[in-house]
């Protein structure tokens, strides 16, 4: 029975950054012989990041 090995996992990763869209690796090739699905998702390019302005009371004074 196949596996997912790491070079198909490095390959879909690499395939979903440069599609940006989705992509499923299942651990079987046939109906019923996997267990394992993989759901491979692009992220959003966006910061998440709070503001460097800080105020007071903020989640930041305790460090």
């Amino acid at each position: 029975m196949p596996s997912l090995t790491d070079s198909a996992i490095k390959q879909g990763l690499t395939r979903v950054e440069n599609n940006q869209k989705q992509e499923n690796l299942a651990d079987g090739d046939c109906r019923g012989t996997g267990r394992l699905i993989l759901v491979l998702k692009p992220m959003p390019k966006r910061v998440t990041a709070p503001s460097a302005k800080r105020t007071a009371g903020s989640v930041f004074d305790n460090q």
